[in-house]
């Protein structure tokens, strides 16, 4: 699977938890947001599940959590070194949850 690099990651979750723009964007196009933070996924991995990052976000129920949500997730994974962002997203992005 392509990975989330940890600056990525902490730039998504910044984002997604601080800028409505960034929010509507990631709704709107998620691979063209994860580019504009620096995520390319290699094209042999673009809509391969298991390898393509994208496709996680793809199917969310009920949009983005809220931005306090996200901004706990943020949190979590900072203070836990052993944290991964696999271990929380997407679910800890999804409003339905």
């Amino acid at each position: 699977m392509t990975k989330l690099s940890p600056d990525v990651a902490d730039k998504l979750l910044h984002g997604l938890s601080t800028d409505d723009n960034f929010r509507a964007a990631f709704e709107k196009d998620p691979r063209a947001a994860l580019r504009s933070i620096g995520h390319e996924t290699p094209a042999a991995h673009v809509g391969v599940e298991g390898k393509d990052p994208v496709m996680n976000f793809a199917t969310l129920k009920g949009g983005l959590a809220s931005k306090q949500k996200i901004a706990a997730a943020r949190q979590q994974l900072a203070g836990d070194p052993t944290a991964s962002v696999s271990s929380f997203m997407p679910f800890s992005m999804c409003a339905a949850d």
